[in-house]
């Protein structure tokens, strides 16, 4: 395969827009830092999938649950390596996976927040108002 042949095939089964999922406090962590660090497993995970709500409760706190979602347009970010998780126990093959192994800068990166609404008072008591106005609930 050419080396062109190669490029093509990659950018055409690259998306436009990656999805981070996270909890309340990893987002205000984020915010107020402007990073977005690589997890216990030397990655950032990004998904394809903008209702992969994985891993949620219950939790005795439900600040520890996925309640965030964080998109990304691709070509801001550094370099994303899909990711094979063709050993997980789900079947979800309309989702690609795939990750970063920096961490990196946000600034002018992130397209849009959602998250629950039942974190909104936390979020509130933990981030500007400026900050809050630009998420959107769910």
């Amino acid at each position: 395969m050419s080396l062109i042949d190669k490029i093509l095939k990659e950018s055409a089964a690259y998306p436009n827009i990656v999805y981070h999922f996270t909890t309340p406090s990893a987002l205000v962590e984020i915010l107020k830092t402007n990073i977005i660090t690589k997890g216990r497993n030397g990655t950032i995970s990004f998904t394809t999938d903008n209702e992969l709500w994985a891993f949620r409760g219950p939790h005795e706190d439900e600040l520890d649950e996925i309640a965030i979602r964080i998109a990304f347009n691709t070509n801001t970010l550094p370099k994303l390596e899909e990711y094979d998780d063709s050993n997980q126990f789900d079947d979800l093959s309309h989702e690609k996976e795939f990750c970063c192994k920096v961490s990196f800068n946000i600034s002018n990166k992130i397209s849009n927040i959602t998250a629950f609404n039942y974190c909104k008072k936390y979020l509130e008591n933990n981030l500007s108002s400026d900050m809050i106005n630009k998420i959107s609930w769910e």
